[in-house]
């Protein structure tokens, strides 16, 4: 699970961007000499796993619950960017390149005002059909169909607080919304 802080950010790519900017860290010690220096720190990751789950940070002390929008294309989130393979370039003649693209099948909303209050429900989509456009909001008891655009990223009281992604498969162009 990818746990992402989005302050003041519109996009998922917007938060992810952020997540893995490098920063300066001034007085490092160093492990193996013990001095201080200079260093750089960023987030990349090795690895991606064929499912993935994005945390995204709803609730601040300071603010409360983070009612901002944050949206991102369901059917492609290219994670290349955020790895380590993008940072340090290696050698691909005798590995296949990984592949780095998602489609989103379920995000679990948040509907309320304020972290001590509110309900959960889900959106998710079957992506084993042939169409896996349609889209199901799952709540409590109750599913029903919501379309080929749920409204997702539309109610400022209903936020997405987790995204669940499936690594898109080799040559699949994934459902249309």
């Amino acid at each position: 699970m990818l746990h992402i802080d989005s302050p003041k950010l519109q996009t998922l790519e917007q938060c992810l961007s952020l997540n893995s900017n490098e920063e300066v860290l001034d007085g490092y010690q160093c492990d193996n000499c013990h001095s201080n220096s200079r260093a750089m720190k960023a987030v990349y990751y090795p690895r991606l796993p064929e499912l993935l789950c994005i945390s995204l940070s709803r609730f601040s002390v300071a603010e409360g619950k983070v009612s901002r929008n944050i949206t991102w294309n369901l059917n492609k989130l290219n994670m290349e960017p955020y790895t380590a393979d993008h940072r340090i370039p290696t050698d691909r003649t005798e590995h296949p390149a990984p592949q780095y693209e998602y489609e989103c099948y379920a995000v679990i909303i948040h509907a309320g005002r304020d972290i001590s209050s509110g309900h959960y429900f889900t959106y998710a989509r079957d992506l084993t059909l042939a169409d896996s456009s349609m889209w199901y909001k799952l709540n409590d008891s109750q599913i029903s169909k919501v379309g080929r655009q749920p409204e997702i990223f539309g109610n400022s009281n209903d936020t997405p607080y987790l995204a669940f992604f499936r690594r898109k498969q080799s040559g699949s162009s994934g459902g249309k919304l």
